[in-house]
């Protein structure tokens, strides 16, 4: 194997454990979602793909010219003696057997690790570029799709006029705001000071293993903040981002309030948001806050897959 493959093998490995681990990061906050899962075991295969690519190079691998039925042979009987034994990982499907399960091997080979594979280097070969056009496939889509989410939805550009500010429930703690919440709750905050004549739709309906709406726990902590509760509108029925809008329209509708929103939330959020309030009738200027750090690639992966979904 080259040096650059080798680097390029390297490479990857490392930051594939990286991503997976900075995934799995949410697990220590009790959170766990499909935004995590899926990202941090394809990360965690292809770590242990490029690790055993470069154990087991693709350069050991004979060709099928090469192989005589006395090779083919040997090399069955020990896939079978490995296969028997409780560690069969040590002969991964792809990767093949080590030198020392075969009772012999033509000195001819160039086998450095293994003597051959289950595959020929024909087929190892094809096998290869297909988890390179898969990953690179992923990565170009991943990225477009970032691109959109944080450049796509409009920013609120500090001149008010009558808007509502709409603020997206998330995860509560008992009767307290999560961290990510309460983020956007201090933000809601900020703006209902900076424009008093502002009015305010909290919401977020009640979630597994939550004891109460997130609405109520947001109306509350704003009233804690100073904000006259008046000025604050519950809705608490919505379960994800698509009914927070439909829900909010129709009580803004209801309510007589603008059906222009300021929307406070995640930034990867709002692009979302934004889609689905277009639907309903609704346009929105986002007012953005930071992701906490541990929980952002996780969300960020998770949104990426919202992204079809609302497609």
């Amino acid at each position: 194997m080259s040096t650059w493959k080798k680097a390029l093998y390297g490479i990857v490995a490392f930051l594939s454990m990286v991503v997976a681990f900075w995934c799995a990061a949410p697990l220590l906050m009790g959170v766990i979602h499909m935004g995590m899962v899926l990202p941090m075991l394809y990360a965690l295969a292809l770590t242990f793909y490029c690790l055993l690519s470069l154990k087991y190079p693709i350069e050991d691998i004979p060709w099928k010219n090469q192989q005589d039925a006395e090779y083919k042979a040997e090399v069955a009987m020990a896939r079978c003696g490995v296969r028997n034994k409780k560690r069969s990982l040590r002969m991964p499907v792809i990767f093949g057997v080590k030198k020392d399960r075969l009772e012999s091997f033509d000195e001819d080979y160039d086998m450095r690790a293994t003597p051959g594979l289950v595959f020929s280097r024909e087929t190892r070969i094809k096998i290869d570029r297909v988890v390179w056009i898969i990953t690179g496939l992923l990565a170009i889509v991943v990225i477009a799709v970032s691109v959109l989410i944080y450049t796509g939805a409009d920013k609120f550009d500090g001149n008010y006029e009558g808007q509502t500010i709409v603020t997206l429930g998330a995860k509560i703690e008992g009767d307290r705001p999560s961290v990510s919440l309460e983020k956007r709750l201090d933000k809601t905050a900020e703006l209902m000071k900076e424009y008093p004549e502002a009015q305010c739709i909290v919401t977020g309906g009640q979630g597994r293993n939550e004891i109460m709406p997130e609405s109520s726990v947001m109306a509350r902590y704003l009233e804690e903040q100073g904000i006259d509760k008046n000025r604050i509108h519950e809705e608490n029925k919505a379960v994800n981002t698509k009914e927070n809008m439909k829900l909010s329209v129709e009580l803004a509708k209801k309510e007589g309030l603008s059906t222009d929103f300021i929307t406070v939330t995640d930034g990867y959020h709002q692009y979302r948001v934004s889609r689905y309030a277009d639907k309903y009738g609704a346009t929105t200027e986002g007012e953005s806050v930071k992701t906490m750090q541990g929980l952002w690639l996780s969300s960020h992966f998770r949104e990426v897959m919202a992204f079809f979904k609302t497609l």
